[in-house]
């Protein structure tokens, strides 16, 4: 497995400041840890609807967009990305996105938000960073 996903409707605020964070602040320095062997292989999956303009600003090599996918497709996303990603800045209730990523058994690295009113533990569960 390699490579991160993120999982969320493409014109929803949060979401579009969650990828903005990951991409400005989280991403380079990321991409900057990683072997000049890993970085062919990373990519970030950001999978959603109404991604059109993101895919036309985001041009990063390392950046995959899909459109909107079935559970199917998704689920097959799943089994090959070693992490989800949950940066997310602002929003309420409970995130769909973290449900499912644990629930195909992939680690999941969320903001305190993301994970706000879930029952999560950090380290145990999921892990939690804000920065």
């Amino acid at each position: 497995r390699a490579g991160v996903v993120f999982v969320g409707n493409l014109n929803h605020l949060p979401n579009i400041q969650a990828i903005s964070f990951f991409h400005d602040q989280v991403l380079p320095l990321l991409v900057h840890k990683l072997t000049e062997e890993e970085k062919q292989r990373f990519k970030w999956h950001i999978v959603g609807a109404n991604g059109l303009w993101w895919s036309h600003n985001i041009t990063s090599p390392c950046v995959v967009f899909h459109r909107f996918m079935p559970d199917y497709a998704l689920a097959e996303l799943y089994t090959h990305v070693a992490v989800s990603v949950a940066p997310l800045l602002a929003g309420a209730g409970v995130k769909g996105k973290v449900n499912q990523a644990m629930s195909h058994g992939v680690p999941v690295v969320a903001t305190s938000i993301a994970v706000e009113g879930m029952r999560l533990q950090h380290m145990q569960d999921v892990l939690v960073a804000d920065s």
